[in-house]
């Protein structure tokens, strides 16, 4: 409750009207970890009790917010004018979507449904500051 009190007086016409689309993305390792902004760039962090965390870790999801079909934006509860975009390093940064197309097509992500991790492959690091995100990872979206 403290946290969607929070939320919603940071911006309560926006919260009002999206807060059916609040979701947390919690990877597939064990135990599960949860992705985060901090520094504006999205990081791996173990779950931890705090509001910090629980906003960091909360994002509105919206379909087809730039394109047409299963696209998907991704913006911060917490900084609610920024979303989640690649850039050409490959990690994921909290940042303003602008007018242009580059900027649309960099904040817009498609869901896969994937397979359960694989026993084989190597797990990845725990240095969340230069961690890349492979999608095969991730397990769901709520």
């Amino acid at each position: 409750e403290g946290d969607e009190v929070a939320a919603n007086n940071m911006n309560s016409l926006f919260y009002e009207r999206n807060k059916d689309r609040l979701v947390s993305i919690q990877t597939a390792k064990n135990p599960p970890t949860y992705l985060r902004h901090a520094g504006f760039q999205l990081r791996n962090h173990p779950y931890q009790e705090s509001s910090l965390f629980r906003l960091d870790s909360t994002f509105y999801m919206n379909k087809e917010e730039f394109y047409h079909g299963e696209y998907y934006t991704f913006r911060a509860i917490n900084y609610n004018s920024l979303y989640l975009m690649t850039e050409n390093d490959m990690k994921i940064y909290l940042k303003q979507a602008g007018d242009s197309e580059t900027h649309r097509e960099k904040a817009s992500f498609v869901l896969h449904e994937i397979s359960p991790p694989n026993p084989d492959r190597p797990p990845p690091t725990d240095d969340y500051a230069d961690h890349t995100y492979d999608p095969a990872q991730f397990t769901k979206v709520y």
